[in-house]
């Protein structure tokens, strides 16, 4: 009976093993940081709409009073086609996986990746370095991914 614990054990290690070898992880990637003030102008334009059309609520933060934006966990793809998805284990979310809809190339991210999610032109990918909790500001910290 153990040997088949094991078995299925070590089928399962293989299987997890060869289903994270498809993805290119970006953690993998050096990355650049960079403010909002020096993002692209479309960039600019595109998250500050995503801002405004999204309502916010208030909560508290370091126990100051302030709103937090509902933002859409899609991907904001400008000049390009990605999607997002959320890996999960049951009711958890392991991981989520940015797919070139047009390649098939999927970028494994973490599962607390702050949104929102900015690709550009298919060639960069701009991640916030924590969760936005107010309007756009420009000292705001981005990081800058190379996808390669």
């Amino acid at each position: 009976m153990k040997k088949y614990i094991i078995l299925v054990l070590c089928g399962f290690a293989i299987f997890f093993f060869c289903k994270n070898c498809i993805y290119h992880n970006t953690s993998l990637y050096n990355y650049d940081i960079i403010e909002y003030r020096y993002l692209p102008k479309i960039i600019q334009d595109s998250l500050s709409r995503r801002f405004i059309e999204h309502s916010s609520v208030p909560i508290q933060v370091n126990g100051e009073i302030g709103h937090m934006s509902y933002v859409s966990f899609s991907p904001i793809c400008i000049d390009c086609n990605f999607s997002l998805r959320h890996n999960t284990i049951g009711p958890w979310i392991s991981s989520k996986s940015l797919i070139n809809n047009e390649s098939g190339i999927e970028y494994k991210l973490k599962y607390n990746t702050p949104p929102p999610i900015v690709v550009y032109k298919g060639t960069y990918l701009y991640i916030p370095e924590d969760y936005i909790y107010s309007f756009i500001e420009d000292t705001i910290v981005y990081r800058k991914y190379s996808l390669k």
